[in-house]
């Protein structure tokens, strides 16, 4: 498995570490408090398009923080839009078994999104070894973000992997600031000063 800093150093352009503390936060003094939509309807429009772009390729989902908004969430997206043959595979820290099917091919996995052997144990176990989709809104400090981008070790060639959250949260913020374009084709959208924001990655 890659390493934290051979990812600094192969896909930023810069270190965006500071320190213990201020890497484990996950809000910082540039985050505003008046912000009305968690999942903005830009966020949802934005989403829609780009999972709707490879849907009929896409045979495995992988979700990092997983029905956090309840029915806003974008986890419904995912599950309802996906073909019938593809697998989701949610990841929380809180039990979020009420959305498992097996016969939808529908699973969540209880755990550290950072627990990479743990999930992926699972995810091969169903038989699956990639995936197409990756959307990452768990815990948003620079260090989370860094441990979850391992997991594009596992994105296919035509993959997109999305990050919420990328206008002011620390972590999801300077991480895509600091994304090498060499190497990623980066889309942020949603960059309203009112909106958390939400960006979409693909390799080049």
């Amino acid at each position: 498995m890659i390493t934290i800093d051979q990812i600094v150093s192969r896909d930023l352009l810069k270190e965006i570490r500071q320190s213990d503390f201020i890497d484990n936060v996950d809000w910082d003094y540039l985050c505003p408090n008046n912000i009305q939509f968690e999942i903005s309807p830009c966020n949802r429009k934005e989403f829609e398009k780009h999972f709707d772009s490879i849907k009929e390729r896409c045979t495995s989902i992988l979700e990092i923080g997983v029905c956090n908004n309840d029915e806003e969430s974008l986890s419904h997206i995912l599950i309802s839009k996906k073909k019938e043959d593809a697998f989701y595979f949610g990841v929380d820290i809180k039990d979020k078994t009420f959305l498992d099917n097996e016969d939808e091919k529908v699973f969540t996995i209880q755990s550290d999104s950072a627990d990479i052997d743990k999930i992926m144990t699972f995810v091969k176990s169903k038989g699956v070894d990639h995936f197409d989709f990756i959307f990452i809104d768990g815990w948003h400090s620079v260090n989370h973000v860094l441990k979850e981008w391992r997991f594009v070790e596992y994105l296919s060639d035509f993959g997109i992997v999305c990050l919420h959250d990328t206008n002011y949260h620390p972590g999801p913020r300077k991480f895509v600031n600091a994304l090498n374009p060499e190497r990623y084709v980066i889309n942020k959208t949603c960059v309203d000063k009112m909106d958390w924001g939400i960006t979409f990655i693909s390799r080049r």
